[in-house]
Parts: structure tokens; sequence; C-alpha cells
């Protein structure tokens, strides 16, 4: 594998950022426009601009999600995955992580690092007020869990773009230039500033070095998206079945037993990416 240069990995890192949160910028002028003009349509000029935007904002961030798998997807199949085919070395993923064993550290990590996150967000949230306010603005303004089109975007969209654009492309690229910390300590600092509001940027850090760990391990983007996408469900549907936030007692009792459960099926067998055959030519 030809050898990058940190700097190098660290500013492609960032091109990524830019590119993703510049995807996300221009799908949401395209629909604050749309969405202006329909109500101008409908309501005249005495619409409230607040009620226009927030109706039709679920849809836009469904549509910038989708817009960020078309991206990135391809960009991460033809750069890595197919060049791996033509190469020899492919394995499938999804046939890494299909063993008992290994799902079942990927299902008991990923509930104790939840909880851990709930832990973090709740520390914040008391030691700096402030970070629970611009929170609570930007996911009431943003996201709408009792529509499908927030559901959808928040448990299933948002994880495959994020993952495909930071521990996909990303990590792919940022393993030429740093071993594995280097790689998890980069994708984290991008994921973190992805989120753009403080409570998210501290909270997500647990996550984060999981999906870079695993993506690492496994040399694939697929447990990243297994993860990412049980962990937002839980975030999701957590709340909803009990019908109340958890509790700090809650989450200490579940990070704890999920994280010992974690501890015992750690000692996993990965399976090796093929080394690339031999030619004579």
């Amino acid at each position: 594998m030809e050898k990058t240069s940190k700097f190098k990995a660290v500013g492609f890192g960032t091109m990524i950022l830019v590119l993703f949160l510049l995807v996300q910028f221009i799908a949401g002028v395209i629909g604050a426009i749309g969405a202006i003009d329909m109500a101008v349509t409908k309501y005249g000029e005495n619409f409230v601009y607040e009620e226009a935007i927030k109706e039709v904002t679920p849809i836009i961030l469904c549509a910038s999600e989708v817009l960020c798998i078309i991206a990135f997807g391809p960009w991460y199949y033809f750069e890595y995955v197919k060049k791996d085919k033509q190469n020899g070395t492919y394995i499938s993923g999804i046939s890494k992580v299909a063993r008992p064993k290994t799902l079942a550290f990927i299902i008991c990590s990923t509930v104790a690092i939840f909880s851990l996150a709930l832990l973090i967000s709740h520390t914040v949230a008391a030691l700096w007020p402030m970070s629970l306010d611009i929170f609570d603005s930007i996911m009431s303004t943003a996201l709408d869990t009792d529509t499908l089109y927030g559901m959808i975007t928040i448990m299933l969209l948002a994880p495959v773009a994020e993952e495909l654009a930071f521990r996909g492309v990303t990590l792919k690229y940022s393993r030429k230039a740093f071993g594995m910390w280097g790689c998890i300590i980069l994708t984290m600092i991008l994921f973190a500033i992805m989120h753009l509001n403080p409570l998210q940027s501290l909270y997500v850090i647990p996550i984060s070095i999981l999906l870079a760990y695993l993506a690492y391990k496994f040399d694939s983007v697929i447990p990243a998206i297994l993860v990412h996408v049980l962990n937002n469900s839980l975030s999701v549907l957590v709340p909803k079945v009990l019908n109340r936030d958890v509790t700090n007692t809650e989450a200490v009792v579940v990070m704890i037993i999920f994280g010992i459960l974690a501890i015992v099926f750690s000692d996993f067998k990965t399976v090796a990416s093929r080394k690339p055959a031999i030619s004579n030519v």
C-alpha cells in the first residue's frame, strides 16, 4: 500500500468533512427556497416562515442524506472495494461480521457505548445548560422523530451516509498515513465537528471510537454502519418505548452489564483480508 503523509491525510479528511457539510447545505438551501415558494403559492404573503421551513425540514434532511450516500457510496466502492476485488484481496464486510460471537460483541458494545453517551450528555447538560438549549433548538427544528421521514433519516440514512464518508472514504485513506489510533482520532475529531453543536460533539466521542475501531479492525465500513444504525435506533426507540428519558442510574446499570458482556465476547476472530496474488510479470 502506497504511503501517504499525515498532513495529506488530515487535509483529505478535512476536505471530506467540507464536502459532506456542503452537500447538506446545498440541499437545505434548495429545500428552503422550494418550501417558501410552495407556502407563498398556498397561503399568499401571510405565511409563517418558521412553520413553512419546519414542515419540510425532515424531507430536506432525508434528501440531503440520500445525496451524501449517492456521493460517497460510489466513491467508497470504486476507490476501495472494486480495487480490492481486482487485486483478489476483497472479502465481503458482511461475511466478516456474520459470526455469532462477533455480532454479540457488536450489539453489546453498542448498547454499552450508547449508555455511556447518555451519561456524558446528562453530565455536560448539567454543567453547561446552554449546550442543552443549543442542542434542543437544533433538534426541534431539524429532526422530528414523529414523522416517517424523520425516523428513516435518523435510524438508517444518516448512519449510512456518515459512515461512508468518515469511517469509509476518510478512514480507508488515512490508513495509508496512520496506525489504528491515528485513524480513530482523526475520524473522531471530524465526526465531532460535523455535528455542529457542542453537546453532540462531546457525547459522540465514545461511539466515534467504537465505529473507527471496528472499521479499522475489519477493514470494512459494514460493521460501523451496523453499529451506527443500532445506536441511532436506540436513541429514537428507547424514549418512545419508555415514554420518558433514561435515568442516570439505568444508564450506569446497562453500561456495566453490557460492557462486561462486550468484554466476554471481545476475543472474537476477524476474517483477515486476502493477500494479493504474487505475479511474476
